[in-house]
C-alpha cells in the first residue's frame, strides 16, 4: 500500500504542467545581499569591492535548476547598495511567448493592457502593479527574431532607488556625491 501511495504521488508530479515545475524565482528574496544570492546559485563570492549596484548574471540553468523549460534564460539580480532589488529573465530568440503564461501562473493577471497589446504582433508590453512588486512584460523584435522579458522590482525598496538615481544625477551634473 505505502509504495503504491509512493508511486502515486511520483507519477503524479511528472504529469504536472511545466508551470507547476516552473522557476520559482520568489526563492531569491528582495533586500538580500549579493553573497548569500551568490550562495544560494552556487556562484563563487567576488573579490571585487561591492558597489553602488551591482548585477548579477546567471543562466537559466543556474538558478532555475528544476525546470529544464529555464534553462535558455538569462537571468539577472540587480543590486543596489548590496540589496537585491530587481530580477529580470530574458529568452532570446522565442519559438512562442511562455514568459506570459509563467509570470501571471507566478504573480496573477496583468492589468488592463490598452489598444495596441496583441501577441499576434508579438509587440507587447504588459504591467502589473501590486503592492510589493512591480511586473513588467514585454515581447519585442530585436534583430531577425523576437525576444520575451519579465522584470519584476520591489517597491518595498524604493528609497534605495531614489538615493541612487539622487547619486547618479549629482555625478551627471559634474558634483560630488553627498
Amino acid at each position: 500500500m505505502r509504495h503504491f501511495f509512493t508511486a502515486s504521488i511520483i507519477l503524479g508530479m511528472l504529469s504536472l504542467p511545466s508551470e507547476g515545475v516552473a522557476c520559482e524565482i520568489n526563492q531569491y528574496f528582495f533586500g538580500t545581499d549579493i553573497e548569500r544570492i551568490r550562495e544560494q546559485l552556487g556562484v563563487a563570492p567576488s573579490m571585487l569591492k561591492i558597489s553602488d549596484k551591482e548585477t548579477l548574471t546567471v543562466t537559466g540553468k543556474q538558478a532555475c535548476r528544476w525546470s529544464s523549460d529555464f534553462h535558455d534564460l538569462k537571468i539577472e539580480f540587480t543590486f543596489l547598495y548590496n540589496q537585491l532589488v530587481n530580477i529580470r529573465l530574458t529568452r532570446y530568440p522565442i519559438d512562442k511567448p511562455s514568459l506570459m503564461i509563467w509570470a501571471r501562473t507566478q504573480f496573477g493577471e496583468f492589468d488592463d493592457p490598452g489598444k495596441g497589446a496583441s501577441l499576434s504582433t508579438r509587440n507587447v508590453q504588459l504591467f502589473r502593479d501590486g503592492s510589493e512588486k512591480l511586473l513588467f512584460y514585454s515581447i519585442r523584435p530585436v534583430r531577425s527574431a523576437f525576444e520575451e522579458m519579465v522584470e519584476v522590482t520591489s517597491k518595498r525598496h524604493e528609497t534605495l532607488y531614489q538615493k541612487y538615481f539622487i547619486e547618479v544625477e549629482q555625478v551627471l551634473e559634474g558634483g560630488e556625491v553627498q
